[in-house]
């Protein structure tokens, strides 16, 4: 969503200092999902461990569960990241901008660098999520193993 449509999509806001207002307001009304789907997978794994079902569901103790845990605290660190990122581009206020993660040359060095952050964990935060669900399914079919 953020990558492919709110990010690339303020290229069609004309006036360059309110791209990046644009994408904020998308991303503030975006974020109450991310923190849900976040507890929604802590809730999931504390269900397993809880009812002692997590060695056959995720294969705890195989590669596939170590490549998973590193996908998921990739994931939930870039997630953060986006956060601290986005939080230091909507402190500058309306700042000129070509997208809202693709800074020109009137953009200010800070926010400027904040984006290019944005630029690379857009990208990271899909395919870390990609990573954990093709695991899940693999898994899934070979019955935890």
């Amino acid at each position: 969503m953020g990558a492919i449509g709110l990010n690339a999509a303020t290229r069609e806001v004309d006036e360059p200092t309110q791209r990046l207002r644009v994408a904020n307001a998308g991303w503030f009304r975006w974020a109450p999902m991310t923190g849900v789907a976040i507890g929604a997978h802590a809730a999931g794994v504390h269900g397993r461990m809880r009812w002692g079902r997590t060695a056959p569901l995720i294969g705890l103790g195989t590669p596939l569960a170590a490549v998973r845990l590193l996908a998921t605290a990739v994931a939930v660190g870039a997630t953060i990241e986006s956060g601290r990122s986005g939080q230091q581009v909507v402190a500058q206020g309306d700042v000129p901008a070509a997208t809202a993660v693709t800074p020109i040359s009137d953009t200010p060095d800070d926010v400027a660098r904040a984006m290019r952050r944005l630029r690379v964990v857009q990208w990271i935060i899909p395919v870390a999520t990609a990573v954990i669900l093709a695991i899940n399914a693999v898994q899934s079919e070979a019955g935890g193993r």
